[in-house]
């Protein structure tokens, strides 16, 4: 599995570190998703990042965020694992030890499986780290938008993008069963983000003649209106085979 696409915390403010990680909203929407799962509960992160999930997710009893980049455990070890109760943040290859044998009760793996050679094998893993009753919750960016045209894909370091489809049928080869949801964001604000960010570029171009002036002002609309949480739905997908909200993100929730 290769890093890759995670949020860079730059500072010990973390205050600061969730209003910029809020900005993507697809992931905050995603931990308060599976809020209801978490409550008085033991959950694993992996592929935790920085760790800021461990402060989305409110009421849980255990929080363990497992990561391969040693960058990001490292800020999560020494800003988020000695303020919220029993907060602990290890490398993904300890999860083998005796330690994390008695099961979890909810396991987040968000934009995770993209990165792995063998994605059967991993759900597999994950699977086997449930207790009883548990719930394995994955997402992964919609592959109807790629189609595995690796030039198409959201980050250079995914190895594949799946469908809806395809990420059902990796599921039932792990033999496994779960339901499937869409996160998307709403049409309906298309138009109007698209008109406000047009306004905003001519101000900048009358502004300043500088080219990289113009696109500073772009990067933070687009940061500030597109990604912000309010703009994102999730809803289950009853059809695994369709394709709307091509440029989306395909989520699993499975059960033990």
């Amino acid at each position: 599995m290769n890093p890759g696409g995670s949020v860079f915390a730059e500072s010990r403010d973390l205050k600061r570190e969730l209003k910029k990680y809020k900005r993507f909203g697809n992931h905050w929407k995603r931990y308060k998703f599976v809020q209801p799962l978490a409550e008085g509960k033991k959950v694993l992160d992996y592929g935790c990042g920085y760790g800021l999930g461990a402060l989305i997710l409110k009421g849980w009893s255990e929080f363990v965020g497992a990561e391969i980049d040693t960058k990001a455990l490292e800020w999560a070890r020494n800003n988020i694992q000695n303020i919220r109760g029993q907060t602990k943040f290890i490398n993904a290859v300890e999860l083998s030890s005796e330690e994390f044998k008695q099961g979890f009760d909810l396991i987040l793996s968000f934009e995770v499986i993209e990165h792995v050679t063998d994605p059967i094998q991993y759900l597999k893993f994950l699977y086997g780290l449930l207790g009883s009753d548990g719930y394995l919750a994955i997402s992964t960016p919609n592959g109807a938008f790629s189609s595995h045209n690796k030039s198409l894909f959201r980050s250079k370091f995914h190895i594949d993008e799946y469908n809806a489809n395809e990420l059902n049928d990796i599921i039932f080869k792990a033999g496994l069963k779960g339901s499937l949801y869409v996160e998307y964001r709403k049409d309906r604000l298309d138009e109007f983000l698209l008109r406000r960010m047009q306004s905003e570029n001519k101000k900048a171009i009358s502004e300043s003649k500088k080219e990289g002036g113009v696109k500073v002002r772009v990067i933070e609309l687009f940061q500030k209106y597109l990604n912000s949480p309010g703009f994102y739905r999730i809803k289950k997908l009853e059809d695994p085979r369709t394709s709307i909200y091509s440029y989306s993100t395909i989520l699993a929730l499975i059960s033990k």
